[in-house]
């Protein structure tokens, strides 16, 4: 275990919780690790087009002074909120 670590959020403590031997894994330790990514990898586009599609049919104005990070480009906002 880590002694505290200050970071720009907050502190953080790392502790190692399990060791693996060094060089390449067994498939069966790192099957599950290697499904998420091909699965995040797919989805994410799909997920962004999805967002976008929601963001264009919203009613929503970004306020100056705050970042979209999200942000549709070239969107047609059709009203507003606060």
């Amino acid at each position: 275990m880590t002694d505290v670590i200050e970071t720009k959020t907050g502190f953080e403590i790392l502790q190692v919780r399990e060791r693996y031997q060094a060089g390449e894994q067994p498939l069966d330790k790192v099957d599950t690790e290697i499904t998420n990514h091909l699965y995040e990898d797919k989805m994410e586009p799909g997920l962004r087009a999805y967002l976008k599609t929601l963001r264009e049919d919203s009613y929503l104005q970004v306020k100056p002074g705050y970042t979209d990070s999200a942000a549709v480009t070239n969107q047609a906002h059709r009203g507003s909120c606060g």
